[in-house]
């Protein structure tokens, strides 16, 4: 064999090889789970995965951060602290950088509801978290005219991207803040879902709120929204964003028009890869046809995975249900996280090795899922009420029973400390209260912690009863008037402790009209 043969017969094996390690991801794999022991941080709520490290959210809206491994999720402590202080945050989102640098956008808070405009950027190094001498803290007040929701990604030192828009002109879901400058360059990108334009607010909210982004380091960033199935990769050319690919272009749905998606999506990604769950199935695995408002978000269990060109590499099939992934810092394992669960069963995390072999293609039974807590009745209208046990601000045991004194109507009234819609129903229930004097009591009953509640000034705005189960909103006299745990919700009761309706959310003018209903001829059913 000559020489020129020889050489181009190693060429073409170089070449061979070249491509079989480009690729070495098969093109479907099933994967086995492995279950996170978390019991030692029961009452915490993962929100953010940066690093080796797990931000969780506790009944405070404090944010705790602690270790996850492929087993255990390891003892978190209190590392911010929601409040009015110094160094004390109002509604937090967090990011970290490339040099791991955490940097924390804060929100203007009441401790009810938090503001849309930013106060302020802060820079912490984890391994000083503790230090507050050593944070730095960029003030962002001259943006308060800014609104921000959702996710944001570091895109230099002086620089972050994020979802929001100037309040007065609310046609942008992107921009570029510089947190040093307190300067904002709205980006040009709007959806294109032919809604017309009194729907600008609306619309915004819808895709900022549950919103996500993420960045592969060298330019590229991907939008993704939860609300529906909406996810794509883009660049960024002064205020123009160019899309390089859609993953998925399906507009998101908007209250307004009754336009609602049983399936979502939701991301994780890392330099290399991009992660996305298909959300579309109901607790048992079947495919969500329709609202079921005792388990209203859809749970997936098939995660697709991209390239930064938006190429699809594969498909991995999980043998559990979750709703939210989450990824590690080594990119070699995959969170499969439960979330918030309407019937009180305990939140699960599931890891996965994504170097594993393949296991064999099968469809997880039913009896595989994770238990669901024993369903209790949700009483109905015309039903009778039942008793409850509660405590009001200084620790006395109280009987829901109570407040029946003297033949008088009964408004239950279930609240959040941190609830927008339960505050904005506060002056409408002070009025119909006022209207119905001696003939109406409303019982607050608030779903946060003991602590948390007792300590909130929200309190002096309440003129009626106000009591807590001390169940954080998981009690029995939740399990028994809430079809969801959701707030707000109203229960009105007839003096003879029958229901005579129930209303979740807070709807405008419903609270005057049941005042006017009572005075005038009582209500029946």
């Amino acid at each position: 064999m000559n020489k020129k043969s020889i050489i181009t017969i190693m060429l073409a094996l170089i070449a061979i090889m070249s491509c079989t390690n480009q690729n070495t991801l098969l093109a479907e794999v099933y994967l086995e789970g492995q279950p996170v022991k978390i019991d030692v941080n029961k009452g915490l709520w993962p929100k953010w995965t940066l690093g080796d490290r797990v931000y969780a959210l506790d009944q405070g809206w404090n944010i705790c951060a602690g270790t996850l491994t492929k087993s255990e999720w390891q003892k978190a402590e209190k590392v911010l602290v929601q409040g009015q202080g110094q160094n004390q945050f109002g509604i937090m989102e967090l990011s970290q950088a490339d040099d791991g640098a955490l940097y924390v956008i804060n929100h203007p808070s009441d401790g009810m509801s938090a503001q849309a405009s930013m106060a302020a950027v802060f820079k912490i190094q984890p391994s000083t978290i503790k230090d507050t001498t050593r944070w730095q803290k960029f003030d962002l007040s001259k943006l308060s005219d800014f609104w921000q929701m959702g996710g944001f990604v570091v895109m230099s030192d002086s620089t972050i991207l994020t979802t929001g828009a100037p309040a007065n002109d609310l046609h942008h879901v992107l921009g570029v803040v510089n947190y040093k400058r307190q300067t904002v360059t709205p980006l040009d990108y709007w959806p294109n879902d032919s809604t017309s334009e009194n729907l600008t607010e609306e619309k915004w909210s819808v895709y900022t709120d549950g919103s996500g982004l993420a960045t592969n380091g060298k330019g590229r960033f991907l939008y993704w929204n939860d609300g529906g199935k909406l996810s794509f990769i883009f660049t960024i050319d002064g205020a123009k964003v160019n899309i390089k690919h859609y993953l998925y272009d399906e507009p998101l749905p908007l209250p307004s028009l009754g336009r609602r998606s049983m399936d979502r999506i939701h991301c994780c990604a890392n330099h290399d890869r991009i992660y996305l769950l298909y959300n579309d199935l109901t607790r048992k695995g079947e495919k969500m046809e329709g609202l079921d408002i005792k388990d209203p978000f859809p749970w997936g269990n098939t995660v697709e995975v991209y390239d930064w060109d938006g190429n699809k590499l594969q498909t991995i099939h999980l043998d559990q249900l979750g709703k939210e992934i989450m990824l590690s810092a080594d990119g070699k394992t995959l969170y499969l996280y439960s979330d918030f669960i309407d019937d009180a069963t305990d939140p699960y995390i599931y890891s996965y090795d994504l170097t594993a072999p393949s296991a064999a293609p099968r469809t997880p039974k039913a009896s595989e899922q994770p238990a669901a807590a024993t369903t209790q009745h949700v009483l109905k209208a015309g039903e009778l009420a039942v008793d409850a046990e509660l405590f009001d601000l200084q620790g006395n045991k109280h009987h829901l029973f109570e407040a029946f004194a003297d033949g008088k109507y009964v408004l239950i009234d279930f609240w959040s400390i941190n609830c927008g819609a339960c505050r904005k129903a506060e002056p409408e229930l002070r009025e119909a209260y006022e209207l119905c004097k001696g003939k109406l009591e409303i019982v607050g009953i608030n779903a946060d912690s003991l602590s948390a509640w007792q300590h909130h000034d929200w309190n002096k705005h309440i003129a009626w009863t106000n009591w807590n189960d001390g169940q954080l909103g998981l009690g029995p006299i939740h399990k028994s008037y809430c079809e969801a745990r959701a707030w707000p919700q109203f229960i009105l009761l007839s003096p003879d402790k029958r229901i005579l309706w129930k209303i979740a959310g807070y709807k405008p003018g419903s609270f005057i009209e049941m005042a006017n209903a009572i005075n005038k001829n009582g209500l029946l059913l």
